[in-house]
């Protein structure tokens, strides 16, 4: 079997040596623990507590000495539907708190300027935009080529699925691409080698090397001023 497989679970590396020893040699003691899994004499005690606690192995007393065993492998399912249930009690704290921690973010200050790392945060940011924005809204910018398809597909759909339309404004008209529903194109060469676009109340840019970033800003004049510099741009740009 895998031990990774065990750790993909919740287990570490020291608690998944642990559980697979006890599961392939029986009941041991501390001792024999030890030297079974290869985990130091000083770490057993505190990594057999770990898995007592979360339900997937037991510990007897017999001739005044401390055994450990390891529980029936069916009790690891009751070991993530806890998991599930904890998690599931998480998301619905997380929930109630939302309300508030935004009331309490846009009392602060109504301008502000966030930055997101890697693709995964470009996704992240796209996300979040379009669950604030009404659906029918529409979305205009200065696009790059992006090179990785899938993340520009991902985008299409959830901009899609909240019926936002877009246009967009490429220097390339060699870029890789597909036709999207209510995604409106125009060039002008060498415009921009960043991505730039306003979405609701922010602007948000977007630079690809040396590595992917995302940049939100959140400022009336800025938005106003960069819609009017689209609107303008838009007109000469070519089809």
């Amino acid at each position: 079997m895998e031990p990774r497989a065990l750790e993909r679970i919740g287990l570490t590396k020291g608690e998944v040596k642990i559980y697979l020893s006890l599961v392939k040699e029986g009941p041991l003691t501390k001792t024999r623990l030890a030297e079974s899994s290869g985990v130091s004499s000083s770490k057993v005690y505190e990594i057999a507590g770990k898995l007592l606690n979360k339900g997937i192995i037991s510990s007897y007393i017999k001739n005044h000495v401390k055994y450990y065993s390891a529980s029936s492998p069916k009790l690891l399912k009751k070991y993530i539907e806890k998991k599930e249930k904890e998690l599931a009690e998480e998301k619905s704290i997380v929930d109630s708190l939302i309300p508030d921690l935004e009331k309490m973010s846009s009392s602060i200050k109504d301008t502000n300027f966030e930055i997101y790392e890697g693709y995964e945060g470009m996704i992240n940011v796209a996300s979040i935009a379009f669950e604030i924005l009404p659906a029918g809204s529409e979305i205009c910018g200065i696009g790059v080529e992006l090179e990785k398809l899938v993340m520009l597909h991902k985008y299409h759909r959830m901009r899609m699925e909240r019926n936002i339309k877009q246009k967009m404004i490429f220097s390339n008209r060699n870029i890789k691409r597909t036709d999207y529903k209510n995604n409106e194109i125009r060039f002008i060469p060498g415009l921009s080698n960043i991505g730039l676009a306003v979405v609701g109340e922010q602007l948000i840019i977007q630079a690809f090397k040396p590595k992917p970033s995302t940049i939100i800003i959140k400022h009336p004049d800025v938005v106003s001023s960069f819609k009017n510099i689209h609107t303008e741009l838009w007109k000469i740009a070519k089809k």
